[in-house]
Parts: structure tokens; C-alpha cells; sequence
């Protein structure tokens, strides 16, 4: 996987620099210094990784359509495998992308397996996990999210991970434990803040998920902490002041953040209005957010599940 040419190797190095500055603008740089690299060493497989990588992050965080981002994402991995059939992160990042993006489940667990069986490291052990904690398998999602997290004893992903599965299998207790740990850690997480008051909110202790969210609104001005101010609200009865939040979160031009049609779907969910959660559930599919996968056992729409529309989003999904 590495450059025979010292130039494309220079370029590469520099486009992980400009990766790790994690802007959009950053991203592209990166992007373009990948392709760079690329032109200079045409089998550089690790520039090939990088630049499906980045394809996938700009689409992540919205700043280019899966439209155009995923398509060029599939051909770089593509690529890598025809220099490197058996490069275990080609198979494993195929994986995610034919998940996340293509729906395909059946095509990303082979490639999942294939990238295990050459020895993948632990962000394919971690996102096999989540995947398979996606489809309700349970355990075989904490096997190898234990081994995600063997092979990286301090990296965040798996943890996170474990915290999501724990939350679809409704096991509160084991979500709480891994968060207070790493609350105990970094006691100014913003990720665990914002999770822990969102396993008060489906518990419905109501005073610590407004303790949660008064915290998140001071330290952190963007929608995820509008969303937990609409739960805590709801949660204390308070309707009004919890659809007030949630306009406030959809409104055009609320800035300090992407806002997730997700998350505003959990929202009405949870106080309860069918129709705007399924309205902008049909947002997130068509925005292929990744968390539409969690829809199968997410709690909170535990109450609308049995909807035909909802229904038909699930097998849309390939989840059912």
C-alpha cells in the first residue's frame, strides 16, 4: 500500500495533515492533495483509502450530496482492491459505504467478513459492530466491539459504538456504565453530556435530563443541544416549549451545526406527533443519514413502529 514515489508519498502526508484539521475546506484540500498523490503513483493504494475516506467524511458532514461523494468513494476503494485484493481496510470501508449508503446489507457483511478474515483492525471490528447492533443481533455487535476496543484500548469509536448498541437493545444500565466511565475521564465530554441526557429522556427521569441539557445549551450552541432542551421539556409535560425547540432546531438558518432531520423526527416522536416524526424521518432517508439504520429498535419510536409508513421505511432500508 505504500508510494514508490517520495513525491506522491509527500503529497499523501500532506493530505492526512489537512484530514486532521477536520474543516470542510480542510477536507477538500485533502481531497484534492490525495488525488495528487494519485496521479504521481496510479497503485498507491493508501492514497486510494485516504481519498474514499474523505469522500465519505464531506458527505457526512453535508458538505457534498451522497450523489456525488458516494459514487466516488465506491471507485477509489475499488481501485485499492484491484492493486490489493486482499488490503483488509478496502474491504472493511466497502463495507460501511455499501451499509450506510447502499442499504445492502447482505454485500457489506460479506465484505465485513472478507476484511476480518485479512486481518482487519479495529474501526471494521467497530463498525461491524454497530452495523450488526443495527440489525438487532446483539451479541455478535458486543463480540466484536470487545475486540475493536482490545485492539484499541483508548480509542473513543468502539466505546461510542457500545453505547449505541446498548441503547437499541434497551439495556440502559450498560450504556450509563460505559458514559460514566467516560465521563470519569474527560468530565467535559460533550458526546456523553449529550448521550447520557438522552437515555434520562427515554427513561424519563425527567430531572436529570434537564440537568443534561441545561449543561449541554452553556457549553455548546448548536441543534443536538436544542434537541435535548425538546426532550427535557417534553419530558416535564411542557408541549409547547418542546415544539418550540424543535422549530427552533428546523429553522432555516440555525447555525453552529448540521441539522440532523433525525433527530428531529426522535423529537416529535417522543411528544408524540405521528405525522411531523414521520415527516422528517422521510427527510433522513433521503439525506442517507446513517442513523436512519438505527429506526428497527430505536426507543423512541418504539410507538410508532407499527405504522404502515414506517413500516415501509424499514424495509426500504433493507432492515426487515
Amino acid at each position: 500500500g505504500h508510494a514508490t514515489s517520495a513525491e506522491a508519498h509527500d503529497l499523501y502526508l500532506q493530505g492526512l495533515y489537512q484530514y486532521s484539521l477536520q474543516s470542510p475546506a480542510s477536507y477538500k484540500k485533502a481531497r484534492q492533495l490525495m488525488q495528487r498523490a494519485i496521479e504521481k503513483d496510479p497503485n498507491y493504494v493508501n492514497a486510494y483509502l485516504a481519498l474514499a475516506r474523505v469522500e465519505v467524511v464531506l458527505v457526512h458532514i453535508t458538505a457534498e450530496s451522497p450523489d456525488e461523494g458516494l459514487p466516488r468513494a465506491r471507485e477509489a476503494l475499488e481501485k485499492a482492491l484491484a492493486i490489493d485484493p486482499q488490503n483488509a481496510e478496502a474491504h472493511g470501508q466497502l463495507a460501511s459505504v455499501q451499509y450506510i449508503y447502499g442499504w445492502d446489507w447482505p454485500h457489506a457483511e460479506q465484505e465485513f467478513r472478507t476484511a476480518i478474515a485479512h486481518g482487519a483492525q479495529a474501526p471494521t471490528r467497530s463498525a461491524y459492530g454497530w452495523s450488526l447492533g443495527t440489525r438487532g443481533r446483539f451479541a455478535e455487535a458486543h463480540q466484536q466491539l470487545a475486540i475493536a476496543q482490545e485492539l484499541d484500548p483508548l480509542g473513543i469509536g468502539p466505546r461510542g459504538n457500545e453505547v449505541m448498541v446498548y441503547m437499541l437493545e434497551h439495556n440502559y444500565e450498560g450504556g450509563k456504565r460505559i458514559l460514566r466511565g467516560i465521563m470519569d475521564r474527560k468530565p467535559d465530554s460533550l458526546d456523553a453530556h449529550l448521550l447520557l441526557g438522552l437515555y434520562a429522556a427515554i427513561e424519563r427521569n425527567c430531572a436529570a435530563a434537564t440537568d443534561y441539557a441545561n449543561w449541554d445549551i452553556k457549553n455548546f450552541q448548536a441543534p443536538a443541544s436544542l434537541f435535548e432542551m425538546a426532550l427535557s421539556s417534553a419530558c416535564h409535560a411542557d408541549l409547547t416549549q418542546s415544539r418550540k425547540y424543535l422549530e427552533q432546531m428546523a429553522a432555516p438558518g440555525e447555525k453552529g451545526g448540521y441539522v440532523s432531520p433525525y433527530q428531529i423526527a426522535l423529537g416529535y416522536a417522543y411528544i408524540g406527533d405521528k405525522a411531523q416524526a414521520l415527516d422528517y424521518l422521510s427527510q433522513s432517508m433521503a439525506a442517507k443519514e446513517g442513523q436512519i439504520l438505527y429506526i428497527k429498535y430505536d426507543p423512541i419510536f418504539d410507538g410508532i413502529r407499527s405504522d404502515p409508513r414506517f413500516r415501509a421505511m424499514e424495509q426500504r432500508a433493507g432492515l426487515d
